[in-house]
């Protein structure tokens, strides 16, 4: 479901493989295992099946990727709480192509845009100085912008699951 986005977007990290750089040409590599691999293909199909599991009552999605891929009609039938979190810095995938419309295909999705220059990878953990020299990439952002954005993230999932609920922060 990515190549119809990445046939209009080809200059996206995501789309130009950019994002995967330890997989080189991710995208052809995937299409070539479907044309060879009657398992894989039956697993890509399934997912265009609904997985609703009943004993999940509500989710907090933070900084989710892949959103072009995602069936449109699978996030409509969601019914349970849902809650988005991303940061306007996501060079990988821009929020306007990938989070965004997936909030407005689910009914009462709740969605928070954090400003730059949280992005993509400020969500993982902070980076010590051996992982910023290694993976600068990644590590742009680290400090102290990205553990207080950790902390809003925090508040906000907290506050989305009392409201949903009912867990106590």
């Amino acid at each position: 479901m990515l190549d119809p986005y990445c046939a209009r977007e080809p200059k996206t990290p995501v789309c130009s493989g950019e994002a995967t750089p330890q997989i080189p040409d991710l995208r052809t590599k995937a299409r070539a295992l479907a044309a060879a691999d009657a398992r894989y293909r039956a697993a890509v199909a399934a997912n265009l099946d609904l997985h609703a599991d009943p004993r999940v009552r509500a989710v907090f999605s933070i900084e989710p990727a892949m959103g072009p891929a995602i069936v449109p009609e699978s996030l409509a039938a969601i019914r349970i709480p849902i809650a988005f979190v991303a940061g306007f810095g996501d060079r990988i995938l821009p929020v306007a192509d990938n989070v965004v419309p997936d909030a407005l295909a689910v009914q009462d999705a709740q969605l928070t845009l954090l400003p730059k220059p949280a992005g993509h990878y400020t969500f993982l953990m902070d980076c010590a100085p051996a992982g910023r020299r290694a993976y600068p990439a990644l590590c742009a952002d680290a400090g102290t912008e990205r553990v207080a954005v950790h902390q809003e993230t925090l508040d906000l999932a907290a506050a989305f699951f009392a409201r949903s609920i009912g867990a106590s922060p």
